[in-house]
This record gives C-alpha cells, sequence and structure tokens, in this order.
C-alpha cells in the first residue's frame, strides 16, 4: 500500500511545469530497504534522455539534513538509487530536483516507506565496514598509509581513493584539500606542491557527500585563486629566493665608488640633450586628441576575466540580465560566456551549468556573438 500511494503522489506531482513537458513517468520500481538501513531502491523514469540525465536524487533526513544520492542506470527506463546514510525512521522523504532551478516548483517531494522485513544484505554490510573505518583515523591511516601519492597526479589519485572514501571523484578532491591546506600553492586545488597528504578525518568527509556540491566548491576555490594572483595578493617565493643572496656580494664599495665618479660626470651631458628633444613634441603631436575618441561606446562595462558570481540565478536569468553589461542579446550573452567558461558546462552544453562563478567574457567573444541570430542557432545546435 505504501508503495501504492506512492505512485500516485509521484504522479499527481508530476503536472508540474518541467515534469509535464520532459518526464513522461516517474514512479518508484522496488524498495530493497528497511527502516535505518541505508536506502536502496529502483524507480520507473520515461521521458527525453536529456532531461533524464539531468535529474538529481536526495534523501532528506527528519532533521532536514540533505545527502545526494548515488545513482546507476540498469537500463534506459530503470535507475538504482543508494545512499550510504541509514534512513531514519520507517520512511524515506525523496527529492527529485533538475539543474534547471528558476522556482520552487520544479522541485519534487514524495514520501516512500520502507520495507520491514528487509535483510540486510552483503553489499550493506561492506558499507558499514566503511563506514567504521572512517570513524577510526588511526586504522584508516594504515590502510591508506597517509595517502601517499606515490608519484601519480592528485587527479588520478582522488580518483583511486574516492571509493574508500565513500565520495565522488570531486569530494574526494575537495576532502585532501581541506586536510592539507599547507600542499597547495596560493589555495588553488590545481596547484599541488606535497608528494604525500595526510588522509581526511571522518568530519571532512562527511562534508563532501554531495558531488554537485562539490563540484562548485572546486571550480570556486580555483576561481579565487586566480583572482588573488591577479590582484598581487599572492607573492611568487621562487622569485625572491633567488634576489637574496645576489645582494651581499658587492661588498668592495671603494672600487664600486672609484669607477662610477667618472662615469657620473660624463653623463650628465648627454642627459640634457635628450630631455630637450621630447618637449616639443607633445606640443605638436595631436596623439591625445586621436585617444580620447577611439573607444567605442558599444563596449563592455565589465572588464573581461572578472569573476561573476550568479547568485542562486539559472544560467537563462542570469545571461539575460548581463546582456545588457556586455552590448549583446540574449544568445549572444550565453554563448559569449560558454565560450569564456568551458570548464563550467557539461559537454559544452549550455543548459548543464555546473559552476555558480563565471568570468566575464572577452573581447574577442563579445565580438564574436554580436550576431544574435548565428548565436540562437549555435546554442539550439549545443542543446539538441
Amino acid at each position: 500500500m505504501g508503495l501504492r500511494s506512492a505512485v500516485l503522489m509521484l504522479w499527481l506531482v508530476s503536472g508540474l511545469a518541467w515534469a509535464q513537458t520532459t518526464i513522461k513517468h516517474l514512479s518508484v520500481n522496488e524498495v530493497y530497504s528497511g527502516p535505518e538501513q541505508p536506502l536502496r531502491l529502483t524507480m520507473n523514469i520515461v521521458g527525453q534522455p536529456f532531461v533524464v540525465q539531468q535529474l538529481r536524487f536526495f534523501l532528506q533526513q527528519p532533521d532536514g539534513r540533505r545527502w545526494l544520492l548515488k545513482r546507476r542506470d540498469i537500463n534506459d527506463y530503470l535507475v538504482e538509487l543508494t545512499s550510504n546514510e541509514p534512513v531514519a525512521g520507517t520512511h524515506a522523504t525523496i527529492l527529485v530536483t533538475s539543474l534547471f532551478r528558476d522556482s520552487a516548483n520544479k522541485v519534487l517531494q514524495f514520501s516512500v516507506a520502507l520495507n520491514p522485513n528487509a535483510a540486510a544484505p552483503e553489499v550493506k554490510k561492506q558499507t558499514q565496514q566503511i563506514g567504521v573505518n572512517l570513524t577510526q583515523p588511526a586504522e584508516r591511516r594504515v590502510k591508506v598509509a597517509m595517502c601517499d601519492l606515490k608519484g601519480q597526479s592528485l587527479w588520478a589519485k582522488s580518483k583511486e581513493w574516492a571509493p574508500q572514501f565513500g565520495l565522488g571523484h570531486f569530494g574526494s578532491l575537495m576532502a585532501l584539500h581541506e586536510a592539507n591546506p599547507e600542499c597547495f600553492e596560493g589555495g588553488n586545488p590545481n596547484h599541488l606542491i606535497c608528494k604525500q597528504l595526510q588522509c581526511p578525518s571522518a568530519a571532512i568527509l562527511s562534508r563532501y557527500q554531495d558531488e554537485v556540491d562539490a563540484k562548485w566548491r572546486f571550480d570556486a576555490a580555483v576561481l579565487s585563486a586566480d583572482l588573488r594572483v591577479e590582484q598581487g595578493l599572492v607573492a611568487p617565493p621562487k622569485s625572491q629566493s633567488q634576489t637574496i643572496p645576489t645582494k651581499p656580494q658587492p661588498k668592495p664599495v671603494a672600487k664600486v665608488a672609484v669607477k662610477t665618479t667618472p662615469k657620473v660626470v660624463v653623463k650628465p651631458k648627454p642627459v640634457t640633450k635628450p630631455v630637450a628633444r621630447p618637449k616639443p613634441k607633445p606640443v605638436a603631436t595631436p596623439t591625445p586628441v586621436t585617444k580620447v575618441a577611439a573607444p567605442a561606446s558599444g563596449s563592455s562595462s565589465i572588464k573581461p576575466g572578472a569573476l561573476m558570481p550568479l547568485g542562486g540565478q539559472s544560467f537563462w536569468s542570469f545571461s539575460k540580465a548581463s546582456s545588457s553589461k556586455f552590448g549583446l542579446g540574449q544568445y549572444g550573452s550565453m554563448m559569449a560566456l560558454l565560450t569564456s567558461n568551458p570548464g563550467c558546462f557539461t559537454s559544452g552544453n549550455p543548459n548543464r551549468l555546473i559552476c555558480e562563478v563565471l568570468r566575464a567574457p572577452s573581447t574577442a567573444a563579445i565580438s564574436q556573438w554580436r550576431d544574435e541570430v548565428a548565436a540562437k542557432a549555435r546554442f539550439r545546435s549545443l542543446t539538441r
């Protein structure tokens, strides 16, 4: 009876605008887990493949915490959802969201009755053992051996360690980044300077369960580190270490003074000649007049490369609000932002934004997409 009510609830909620046009059917197939066990169920999904891939499923606990459910596509119409966190109570509250987050009516919420007769499978015993290891740092350090990179890149090793941490790839990256702040130059996750890392604690691992949120944090950390470099807040230590030993070497001051005194007397004579020459040049040439009249009125009011946080807006709304600042149309603004931020869009699709902070488009990107008709055609070709 609980499953039937859940299916009916899904059918009633499916009248929402985004689900009605893109999702034809969404229902619970079977629930395998019981109360106080990690959630495991399968769902039937029928709809456009592009939209189905953008759906995200969360387990919401009674205290309000949300955990991103791991998703495994069994076939084109059946999806398995699992969690590392045990469900509190006899019912599981599931949230279904999409990457299009313009309004609150684009979130589905329903309750699923758990199976009271479900026996804990072997897979769940393994997840419980992993949980015990994470709460005991002494055992985990012995197994992971202080997370030695062994000559490999952080990108490759964090992906290898992700199953041991119970996280996704970006969750593993950010957990290692937080556990070893001194090993990343300027706080940039892409600038690792250590060969051996301290394994993250259980408290750190719990903060990166949401893989999408971890991806956003990774991009934000990279952008903020680049911004500090551009503002000159991060000084390069290598150049300073090279200049320090060269300064105390010239100790014989008397020799240097004898050699430089005749040169100083000779230098002022030719210096007065070039000083007199440039005086008539700025007066005679009208160069400042032409420079003032040169700038065009249709240029962008935002500095190229400047950081632009979305502030919770969708990419569609953000690009529309920024189009006047770029001097472009709606589609031209979207394509200019996509061109200047290729790593923030999955598979280059403008509808699959994964960053919350974007860089302002360059002048070349703005001039490339001034034709609104061409920008709209390109947008449609990328979203098919």
